[in-house]
């Protein structure tokens, strides 16, 4: 285990779960999650390698974010944005990459006379994969040159009581290290309650007319959107912080959290697809043999969008998805 491995540098114990080990252990399996996803991210063999770099990633940065009050802020800033740059060159690539498995998929359930406009459409998707596999590889050659994962390794030893990274040493100020003497759990409790109260937010900016939304299908395309990122973000703050001592069960709100995010995600997914369609149709002439395939399209990418609203709302309303965030932090610091 990793906190075994770099106790040594303490001399001691540390006297209870404070928030340098612990992010320490994290950042360092991370890490290595990261490094193993780098070697086959620009492998176009199978599309699942874009998607385990972009998982690692938003893992490592999860932990980067909870973490930041443990580190100086000036060298975790610089990181931290390296990181997400990285993860951002990716979007366009696993965009391309799920529409158009999708759109294959399709392909074998429409009628004969739809063929040709949904492979038009894939066509169209597949005609930017080469710019978007270029962007990855550059922002990849950037990540790599500035030995990003070495420093965020350095950093973790640090967490734990290590040396100062040896960038840092070349100039004049040393950081001081108190934060890694934060409490864990009193951290955790804080960014569980920061992550909870910006998903809240998210719901409670949608108004339909002078009243609040009273069902997630009152929610416009943005708004929605802007809840999964919330819900996304609030997922792996509790992922993060289910590894300290009797916190386990925020695993199950992570897991509860995945189930929003997904089927918020289908939504999302829906939404590019159809606009990216009705800008299509809009550029057909009568008659055109595409408007067939790429009418059938519209209609089946509604429906799935009206599916996963459906999903959402058997089991959520704004209220009681509210309540159950509320309660996040709460559980966190009962445990339970």
């Amino acid at each position: 285990m990793p906190g075994a491995l770099y106790r040594g540098h303490m001399g001691s114990k540390w006297p209870g779960p404070l928030a340098g080990p612990a992010a320490s252990d994290a950042l360092l399996s991370r890490v290595a999650m990261v490094a193993a996803s780098l070697e086959t991210a620009t492998d176009r063999s199978d599309i699942e390698h874009i998607h385990r770099l972009r998982t690692s990633l938003r893992r490592i940065r999860a932990v980067m974010r909870a973490y930041s009050p443990v580190f100086p802020r000036e060298p975790w800033s610089a990181l931290r944005e390296e990181t997400a740059e990285l993860f951002r060159s990716t979007s366009a690539l696993r965009d391309i990459d799920v529409q158009t498995a999708r759109l294959t998929a399709q392909r074998t359930e429409a009628p004969r006379i739809a063929g040709d406009g949904i492979r038009s459409f894939i066509l169209e998707y597949r005609a930017g994969e080469k710019a978007a596999l270029s962007g990855v590889e550059d922002a990849l050659d950037t990540f790599l040159r500035h030995d990003c994962l070495r420093a965020i390794g350095e950093w973790a030893i640090w967490a734990r009581g290590g040396p100062v990274p040896l960038d840092f040493r070349l100039v004049d100020t040393r950081p001081e290290g108190e934060g890694r003497k934060l409490p864990a759990e009193s951290l955790a409790r804080r960014k569980l309650r920061r992550a909870a109260r910006g998903t809240i937010r998210a719901m409670e900016s949608v108004a339909v007319g002078d009243a609040k939304a009273e069902a997630l299908t009152e929610f416009e395309g943005p708004d929605l959107h802007a809840l999964r990122l919330g819900v996304k973000k609030l997922r792996y703050t509790c992922e993060v912080f289910s590894a300290l001592p009797g916190r386990g069960a925020l695993r199950k709100r992570a897991r509860v959290l995945g189930g929003i995010q997904a089927d918020l995600g289908d939504v999302h997914d829906a939404d590019i697809c159809e606009a990216h369609l009705l800008e299509a149709i809009d550029g057909l002439r009568a008659g055109d043999p595409l408007a067939p395939g790429l009418t059938y399209l519209l209609g089946d990418t509604r429906a799935r969008r009206t599916a996963a609203l459906d999903r959402l709302c058997r089991a959520w309303t704004p209220t009681t998805l509210r309540a159950w965030l509320e309660q996040v932090p709460a559980r966190a610091a009962s445990g339970k």
